[in-house]
């Protein structure tokens, strides 16, 4: 699949976040393996991580990414976890048709403040028992 033509755009994004979550924010561009993510700020404020799948994800695969973080909320408070948001429908996954009429899975999270793993620097024995 061409990465190009199925690239979310940063104006895609702020517009699928109203639509979706009646949420106005300012997106900027994350790095993703899999998923278009997008930082979302919110009065100045870094706010949330919205998610946006590419056409034909495993629905079940994000389904369960959604319920595990929805455990950990209700049953280890104690731990940092992004939260999930659920949509204006009340769901904890949307669903869009994109630009070329793909069906594409949107998430949002809340934002948890921190720094990318891989940029660490020593990765200590004391950190890795942490993670």
């Amino acid at each position: 699949m061409n990465y190009t033509a199925i690239k979310t755009t940063i104006s895609e994004a702020e517009h699928i976040l109203f639509k979706n979550f009646n949420i106005i924010g300012t997106a900027t561009e994350l790095p993703g393996e899999v998923d278009f993510n997008f930082k979302i700020k919110v009065d100045n404020e870094d706010r949330y991580i919205l998610k946006i799948s590419r056409p034909g994800e495993d629905e079940n695969y994000l389904d369960f990414q959604q319920k595990l973080l929805q455990y950990v909320a209700e049953n280890g408070p104690q731990i940092i976890a992004p939260k999930v948001i659920l949509d204006t429908n009340n769901h904890a996954i949307s669903e869009i048709k994109d630009h070329q009429g793909n069906l594409r899975k949107v998430r949002l999270l809340t934002w948890v403040s921190g720094r990318i793993w891989s940029s660490v620097n020593p990765q200590l024995d004391n950190l890795r028992f942490s993670l």
